[in-house]
């Protein structure tokens, strides 16, 4: 029988498949559960008490989940300053519109963190700064999606609806 459509190879696919499995290693949910099994659990607790909001804390405990899924903390970023990415991600922005002077992330001191893996100097004392501006969008996040649908699945699936375009826009960098 012959064929009578022309479907090209999917290589674009293929192509985003490569660069999906380097983000997994760098940015997305699995860099981040990497990086807190080589810190310490104490420091990443005293940090989630200090920078989370008590009710998504809560939330979060009755579904089973740690705080550093959702929120970014000091001793995280510090540890994997790449994983400033994940957060961004999660939350929904795009690099274009993340880094930008209206959320006051304009600048090399923060996409050094997320393309380089840096922190560059003055930017260790500024994450517990960074840290509250992300937390507050997370637990806005956070209460959105309620107790009944918070699953470590549904977070990785967030991330992965903000990276897609990224992708196919070409702007993705790891």
């Amino acid at each position: 029988m012959p064929i009578e459509y022309a479907i090209p190879p999917p290589d674009d696919q293929l192509a985003f498949f490569e660069f999906l499995l380097a983000a997994k290693g760098q940015l997305l949910q699995e860099a981040l559960l990497k990086t807190v099994s080589g810190c310490d659990l104490a420091a990443i607790d005293a940090d989630a008490q200090r920078y989370v909001p008590a009710d998504a804390l809560c939330v979060l405990a009755g579904r089973g989940l740690r705080a550093e899924l959702v929120f970014a903390l000091p001793t995280i970023l510090r540890a994997n300053p790449r994983l400033l990415g994940y957060y961004r991600l999660l939350l929904g922005f795009s690099q274009k519109s993340f880094y930008t002077k209206a959320f006051g992330l304009s600048g090399r001191i923060h996409t050094a963190m997320e393309q380089e893996g840096t922190l560059v100097p003055g930017m260790v004392d500024r994450l517990p700064s960074l840290c509250l501006a992300l937390n507050e969008s997370a637990a806005h996040l956070v209460r959105g999606i309620g107790l009944d649908r918070l699953t470590r699945d549904n977070l990785r699936d967030l991330s992965l609806l903000t990276f897609g375009p990224q992708l196919r826009s070409g702007t993705a960098t790891l």
